[in-house]
Parts: structure tokens; sequence; C-alpha cells
């Protein structure tokens, strides 16, 4: 059976001038030290409101594990600063096996009967470790998920401010619960304490109907859009700089037209209820002397990404790519992957160093399907002396490396 999902309460609030909404994921942990994530959430409530974004994820983690995610915390540090009518989703791992819950162990759990019925089962002792496989589920575990929906009733009971009105997971986040009668049990759970809305973040397919879920954030990016350059699924990322991205950085058009051809499968989707089609800014800079993005600054051996991709566009240009994928798409909602990968540029306050530009020589989208490496060659002659180069067998551009960080004129 199909344990059908609440009806999806869309919310009045819209991106100024936009005919979607616009999400903001997050999904990372900043240190566990309650004042370090007082500046980090301060940061996240100040670009929610200087960028108009509608739906802001937040992401929590049990607080006996996590002292940074205290209800109090959460609420002071966060909450509150943000503006009451604000749409805030928790995004959370409750994955059975190793999530290892421990705020209110004596919440009910397991799965919906075949009828529908939430399991009201109360664990003897506390449900640890258990896969449902090599580790059978005793009765009333796994029980994370209604330990999770306590704790998000104790953060809003603590807010002054906003509330938290839907929670989200990562694929890798659900595991052993991402099946119908544990989905049925989760979206039982939460609804307990005032939330409908749940879903979760997977590939480029997944839909609220296919998950038994009310919303769902297909992942539109490693969706074959950096093969051609050698990047998909490489470890040394040192194919990744030269994408998609950076060859039609700041040219929604162009980058539209390209990027179609690898999400037109799913297009039909992006229009259902509860759909929220996700972008990544990721950006890869392996320099990693300066912080560059918002992980970097509270972790020194943070990343801005794995790959080069809208990070290396302006904030302006990203949008009208968003603006321009919406009127074409028809999609009504779309989510930004993610907080921890925004640019310092993209801030209100600048003064924290922004990504170095790419040289021009490096994104240049020159063609070399006619003459191969001697388009390639002559292109670097011309505009950049001292660089080298290859015709990429893939796409049949140019892959240009330059000497140093020093921008070649084009």
């Amino acid at each position: 059976m199909v344990c059908a999902p609440s009806a999806l309460l869309v919310s009045s609030l819209f991106v100024a001038g936009s005919s979607y909404k616009l999400a903001l994921w997050h999904e990372g942990v900043v240190g566990q030290a309650p004042d370090e994530f007082e500046a980090y959430a301060a940061e996240l409530a100040d670009f929610v409101e200087y960028r108009n974004i509608d739906r802001v994820f937040i992401n929590l983690m049990d607080p006996t594990q996590f002292p940074y995610a205290a209800p109090d915390k959460v609420a002071q540090y966060f909450l509150d600063k943000l503006d009451p009518n604000q749409e805030v989703c928790a995004q959370m791992y409750i994955r059975p096996k190793d999530s290892d819950w421990s705020f209110s162990p004596d919440a009910p759990g397991g799965k919906c009967d075949e009828q529908g019925n939430p399991s009201t089962i109360v664990p003897t002792a506390k449900c640890h470790g258990q896969d449902g496989t090599t580790t059978p589920f005793e009765p009333g575990c796994p029980n994370a998920a209604g330990q999770a929906a306590r704790y998000i009733a104790a953060v809003n009971a603590a807010s002054k401010g906003a509330k938290i009105s839907c929670v989200g997971f990562d694929g890798e986040g659900l595991h052993e619960y991402a099946t119908d009668p544990y989905m049925c049990q989760i979206g039982a759970d939460f609804k307990a304490v005032g939330i409908d809305d749940f879903g979760f973040a997977k590939g480029p397919a997944v839909t609220p109907a296919a998950e038994h879920s009310v919303s769902a954030y297909p992942e539109l990016y490693w969706i074959g859009e950096l093969a051609p350059d050698g990047c998909h699924g490489v470890t040394t990322h040192a194919q990744c700089v030269h994408t998609m991205y950076t060859r039609h950085a700041n040219n929604p058009q162009a980058m539209l037209d390209a990027f179609s051809h690898n999400f037109s499968q799913y297009q039909s989707d992006f229009t259902k209820q509860g759909t929220w089609p996700m972008f990544s800014v990721e950006y890869y800079d392996p320099d990693y002397s300066t912080p560059t993005c918002i992980q970097r600054h509270y972790d020194t051996a943070g990343i801005c990404g794995t790959f080069n991709g809208f990070g290396t566009w302006n904030w302006d240009s990203f949008k009208a790519y968003l603006d321009l994928f919406a009127s074409t798409t028809g999609a009504e909602q779309i989510a930004i992957y993610e907080w921890q990968f925004i640019p310092d540029s993209w801030k209100r306050t600048r003064s924290p160093p922004s990504p170095p530009p790419l040289s021009p020589c490096m994104v240049a989208a020159v063609n070399c399907s006619v003459h191969g490496m001697q388009d390639c060659q002559d292109y670097i002659d011309k505009h950049c002396p001292g660089a080298t180069g290859y015709c990429r067998t893939g796409n049949h551009f140019c892959h240009i490396s330059v000497p140093s960080s020093d921008a070649l004129a084009v």
C-alpha cells in the first residue's frame, strides 16, 4: 500500500518579481561550539533576507551529540533573526544504522502497517546500529524520525520568531528509512508535531509521488553535464576545472541551451506539485590559502565544491539563469545547492575575498572539431602565449591551461 502524504501547503512568499519560489539547501555541520554557530547562523539569516530566499534549510542534528543544535540556541541564533513568516525547513540525518539519536529514546517507532496506520510501539531499549537486514529492527525501531520530530517541536517552542514548518533529507540521510512503510511512519511522526511537509534530495528523477513524500529536490548536477570534460566520476577533480559551467559562465541562454540536453528527459516532472529542481553552486578552488566560500570561513579543511559549477558565476547572471529555466520549463519552485558553497561575492558584506576569477583563456569556448589540436594551438598562439592545451575528444572544445594564476588577455 501507499501512504498518501498530506497536501502541500504553498506559501504566499515568492521572490520579488519572480514567478517561482526559491529554496536554499543546507547540508553540513559547522563545528560543535554554540558560539561558532551563532556567527554562522547570522550569516545565513542575512543572506536569506538579502537574496529573498523563500524557503531556507538549516542542517540540524541530535543536540545530545552536537551541542550547536540545542533548541534554545537554534531559536536564539537563527529563527529569531528571521522574519516570522519566513519558511524554514530542517535538513536532518536520521539513518537508522548510524545516526544514533538520543534526544528522546522513548519516542515510538517502527513502520506503518498495511492499512497505513503508523506504529505506536515504544522500543524497550535504545535503537542503535540496526539496519533492518544484517541487524533486524527490534519492536519500535527505528525511532530516529520520532525523536527528530520531538526535537523540532522543542526548537519551535523555543523560538520567538520563525518556526520550522518542513523537513528535508538527503537520500543517504534516510537510507533504510527510504521505503514506503517507513516513509509513511516519517510523515506521521512529523505530522504529530504539526509539520506536514517532508521530502528529500536525490537524483534527477526523484518526485514526491515516487518517494511517498510531500516534497522532492531532484539534483540537477552530476547528471552527465560534466562527463564530456572527463569530470564525471573522478576523484582528483583536476578534470573538473574546465566545465560546461565555465564555458558558458554568466551567459544564461547559452548555458540553458547546453544543459537542457542533460535534464530534458526529467522536465515533465519539474512542474509537479512539491518538486524543487536543484542546481549546484559548487566552485572547485584548489588554492586553500584564502577562504572563498562560506564553509572555508569555519573549517580550515573545508572545500567550496568538487567541480566548477554555478559558483563561478556572478549572482545576477545565476539568478537570470534560474529565471530563464523557470520560464522555459514552467517550474514554480527551484532550489540552490547549497549554503556552504555560496561564494563570498554573493553575500551582502563582501569584505572577505571572493573566488579568484578564472583566466579568460581557461574558460574560452574554442571549438576544435575541424582541425583538432591545430585549432587549439592557433588560438593559444594568438591569445594565450605561454599556455598549453589539447583538443578534448568528448566535446571537441579546447582544454587550455595557463602557466600561473595570472589572467591572460583574450
